[in-house]
Formats: C-alpha cells, structure tokens, sequence
C-alpha cells in the first residue's frame, strides 16, 4: 500500500527525466487510489526494442547512449536527492570520495532516498515529440 507519505515524496520529485505526480484520488467505498501523472505519449522503451527486433535492425549506438543517460540521472536524482553534476565535473574526483566513505553517500538535498525497485523496458516511458524518457512506477 502507497502511504501519504510516499505520496508527499513523490509530489516534490522533480526531474525531466522522471513522470510527474499531479494528484491522487481515493475513492473511500471501494478503498480505490488513483494516481494522476503526467502523459507520456511516446509508449515505453518495450516497444522501441520490439519495432528493431521486428524490423531485424539494431538500436542505434546513439540512442542506447541517450537512454542510458537519461536513466542514469533519473536514477541519481532519485538516490541523491539532487541532479547529477555536470559531467565537466571531476568525476574521478568524486568516485575517490566515494571509495572513502563507508556506506552510501549521504544526500545533499533530501532526507529521503528513493530505490526504483522495478527497473525494465516496461517502465521506461517516452514522450512522442523528442526521445525525453520518463521512468514510471505502477502502483
């Protein structure tokens, strides 16, 4: 069951990379929740694998790399509470400091970490006008 809390969490997770939380709705005589998020036209990432695998044709090198990106920051945002730096940034500095501590690394921005416990092609939504990528969690 998703609590309030969890609601909260989601409402202030912000990224472009990541489907917005608008609002819920429950329905107390049935104990149904709805949860209204933001449109992602584009279909999942399932039925980009499945067009080339019908078509026998390789994903393209560049995209692989776009979406990948785009998980990997999602991702950062959700586990760090922040947007990733820039990669300008002195990464290698960073992963030295990681090795250092014990544990995960703490947040900079939030008291809370989201773990994205159902990771698949299913779940990774698209927008139709641009290859923006969304991650999506059913409830």
């Amino acid at each position: 069951a998703i609590g309030s809390e969890d609601l909260s969490i989601l409402k202030e997770l912000k990224h472009p990379n990541i489907v917005q939380y608008i609002e819920r709705e429950h329905i107390k005589a049935s104990q149904d929740l709805y949860l209204y998020m933001e449109y992602c036209g584009g279909g999942d990432l399932s039925h980009i694998i499945k067009r080339h695998r019908d078509r026998n044709e390789n994903i393209p090198e560049g995209l692989v790399w776009n979406i990948f990106s785009q998980i990997v920051c999602a991702l950062y945002r959700c586990h760090r509470g922040e947007d990733p730096p820039d990669v300008a940034d002195d990464w290698f500095r960073m992963g030295r400091d990681a090795i250092k501590t014990k544990g995960p690394i703490p947040s900079k921005k939030s008291s809370y970490t989201i773990l994205h416990r159902d990771l698949k092609p299913e779940n990774g939504m698209t927008t139709p006008s641009s290859s923006r990528l969304a991650s999506s969690t059913r409830i």
